[in-house]
Parts: C-alpha cells; structure tokens; sequence
C-alpha cells in the first residue's frame, strides 16, 4: 500500500519525520515523502501546484498527515489533505494530543443522537 506522508515543511528532515515515517513503516506501508530533492525543486518551480500534480498523478492508497500539538497544521498541508479529500483518497491525521468530550458533553452528544441507552453509561 502507497501512502503520502503529508506535514509541514518545518518538520522535514527532524525527529518527528523520521518517526512518523518508521511508524508508517512498521505498519507495512510504502511511504512517499515529499522531502527530497526533486519534489523541492518541483515546489520551487510550480509552488503547490506541484504537488497537486503529484497527488492526481499519482494513485496514492491514502494520505496521512501530521498535524501540530493543538490539532492544526500549516496551509499547505491542509491544501494537500484537501484535495486528496477531493480525488477520494482516504485521510488519515497523525496525532499525540487524543481530544475528547467530557463525561458530560459525551452525554449531550448521545442524547442529542436519539440514544439515551448509551448517556446513561457516563
């Protein structure tokens, strides 16, 4: 299965990249990562016109893609997501913060979706 690893440009060539890279790895994924040569010199000729070129020509499995500590990423990132999003290639967020619902929203939610059967759990 080919993946594209979408993050931002501050993140190339750290501690991060690599370990998002051998975490898709270890899954057994072919990882594509726009951090090389040729898509940099791409990106400096055509901006991110490039790499809309490269997500429509090529047949990406899925795009996972990392976003910062608050959940947010950089522009480009999301543009990449985006249009993956637009061509239905599936999208997958790469994350160490899980945000979740208090005991009490969770119960709202619940409630609100007709299934009372489940608030009473929280």
């Amino acid at each position: 299965m080919l993946v594209y690893y979408a993050h931002s440009q501050s993140t190339y060539n750290t501690e991060q990249e690599r370990d998002d890279r051998l975490a898709l790895e270890s899954l057994g994924l072919q990882v594509y990562c726009p951090n090389n040569e040729q898509d940099e010199e791409l990106f400096r000729e055509l901006g991110m016109k490039h790499f809309e070129n490269l997500l429509h020509e090529h047949r990406f499995d899925a795009i996972f893609y990392r976003t910062f500590r608050d959940g947010v990423t950089t522009w480009g990132t999301g543009f990449e997501v985006k249009l993956a999003q637009q061509y239905g290639i599936p999208t997958f967020e790469i994350t160490e913060t899980v945000r979740t619902y208090s005991p009490e929203e969770t119960k709202a939610i619940y409630n609100a979706q007709g299934r009372p059967d489940l608030a009473v759990l929280y």
